[in-house]
């Protein structure tokens, strides 16, 4: 077993108490052994061993533990050494360290650069595509408006066409109902001589006749007024015995009492719209 320092010094001291204790006892010396000055000598004698006593052993066991203990120590100390990282060690482990989170922060320094850099440059297209939407918008407005107006001008240039044709026909209209209020008073008179003389072969096929014209006339107005009905066109209600309307009647002629102030009392010529528009507004007769 090893023994520590201490160990040793207190083992030492064990023997030499333990030799201390037996004193040197003198034996005489041998036969034939001259002595000087007749003195006798003193021959050291072999210690021998003495009784162990209590404290002989309380001692040797601290002895042992002590040198137990300070291997032990040696042992921790040796393990601790060897778990103890070396400072150099560390410091450049720290400053690996150092330089990498270093190295981290300017990349990451770098990554918002470019990303504050690609969204203004987002933001900058965003900006011109609604510039651009807006322009579009604008144009396409422009081109529904244009093309709008173009459809309203043709339309309006053919209506108008149109109209000026139809205001032409209404003149042939006009001579229709001229033609039949004509022929259904000629009617009317004849019938009435008819009734104050005698009726004749001949004034009953006259009369006749006049009849079949005035319901072929009747028949020709019905149709040519259908024809212009299809493209739009029709008659102003008749106004008589109702308020005058401005912006339907034309009052060419008026008369003094008979009624309240503005009042119809007879139409002069039928009045028409075409497409909800005043053709031709119709000609009376009020009260003054």
């Amino acid at each position: 077993m090893r023994l520590t320092r201490g160990g040793k010094q207190n083992a030492k001291g064990a023997g030499q108490e333990m030799g201390g204790s037996d004193k040197e006892k003198l034996v005489p010396p041998a036969e034939g052994t001259a002595v000087p000055n007749g003195e006798e000598t003193a021959v050291p004698k072999a210690a021998e061993p003495g009784p162990v006593t209590e404290e002989d052993r309380t001692r040797s066991e601290e002895g042992k533990s002590a040198g137990e203990g300070g291997q032990e120590e040696t042992a921790l100390a040796q393990e601790d050494g060897q778990r103890r990282p070396d400072e150099s060690s560390l410091r450049s482990q720290l400053e690996a360290v150092q330089a990498e989170l270093k190295s981290a922060l300017d990349q990451a320094k770098e990554f918002e650069e470019r990303a504050a850099s690609l969204q203004a440059e987002r933001d900058e297209w965003a900006e011109k595509a609604k510039i651009a939407y807006e322009q579009f918008l604008r144009a396409r407005s422009d081109l529904d408006g244009f093309r709008k107006r173009t459809e309203r001008d043709l339309e309006d240039r053919i209506n108008r066409g149109k109209a000026d044709l139809i205001l032409a026909l209404l003149e042939v209209l006009d001579n229709f109902d001229r033609a039949l209020e004509a022929a259904q008073k000629t009617g009317s008179a004849q019938a009435e001589g008819v009734q104050g003389a005698c009726a004749s072969a001949d004034s009953s096929a006259s009369g006749q006749a006049l009849q079949s014209f005035i319901r072929g006339v009747q028949m020709i107005r019905r149709q040519f007024f259908e024809t212009l009905a299809r493209e739009g066109v029709e008659e102003i209600p008749s106004p008589v015995g109702k308020p005058m309307d401005p912006s339907l009647h034309d009052a060419v002629a008026a008369q003094e009492g008979g009624g309240e102030h503005g009042t119809v009392v007879a139409e002069l010529r039928k009045g028409y719209l075409y497409k909800g528009m005043v053709l031709r507004p119709t000609r009376v007769k009020v009260i003054r």
